[in-house]
């Protein structure tokens, strides 16, 4: 590979994430990911003063144009490692106890960790490690992640080393329609189906005595 392609669409993409082929995107996203874990070993705090400082100039009117690059990069380094935190570790603090109506918040998955502080709530984001570089407000993009990830079902998924079946199983999970308050009468069929399933096995089991199945806690 020429080192003056991959300079060039290293300049390209920091110009303008989404208007490179999505397979660099991608390459670069995860290379600035990886800079900005080493990063947050020794730099943290540095680092998050420079987001917070880039942001507050944007805010002001000034000329973003000469902030350097490397603090927007980290900003979009930081935005990819919450996604893949919450994708690792979402599910440690997902509400599956019904005896525990607040289960403990896992303090790697907080915003401040990355960097994050209250007023970069509401600006807008994107990355196409999540819903397909969607442009959304860095609040959305943190409540959507919270709600798939640490709603009522946990899903545990990274540690496949199969690339196509985690990205299988990840598609299927974000790729769900999550509603938070269920109508009444979704609830009614959902128990009508519970009581349908339960007569269906308690018959199975009287009416095939010894037979090995599979019932539906088991499932």
């Amino acid at each position: 590979m020429s080192p003056n392609l991959l300079e060039a669409n290293y300049q390209r993409w920091l110009d303008d994430p989404t208007g490179i082929e999505p397979t660099w995107a991608a390459f670069f996203e995860g290379f600035e990911l990886g800079a900005a874990q080493l990063e947050e070993l020794g730099e943290a705090d540095q680092n998050a003063a420079a987001t917070a400082k880039a942001v507050a100039v944007a805010e002001e009117g000034e000329d973003s144009a000469a902030l350097p690059d490397s603090v927007y990069s980290a900003f979009r380094g930081r935005l990819v490692s919450l996604v893949y935190n919450y994708r690792t570790l979402g599910h440690t603090q997902a509400h599956i106890n019904p005896l525990d109506e607040c289960p403990k918040p896992n303090p790697r998955l907080d915003p401040i960790k990355f960097g994050f502080e209250e007023r970069d709530l509401g600006r807008r984001v994107s990355t196409q490690f999540f819903r397909n570089g969607e442009e959304m407000e860095l609040g959305e993009m943190i409540s959507g992640l919270d709600a798939t990830y640490s709603g009522p079902i946990g899903f545990e998924f990274m540690h496949i080393h199969n690339t196509e079946v985690r990205n299988w199983i990840r598609e299927k999970v974000e790729g769900r329609v999550v509603e938070s308050n269920p109508s009444r009468d979704m609830k009614e069929k959902a128990l009508g189906w519970i009581f349908e399933a339960e007569l269906f096995e308690s018959f199975i089991g009287k009416k095939f005595l010894g037979e090995k199945r599979f019932s539906l806690e088991g499932g």
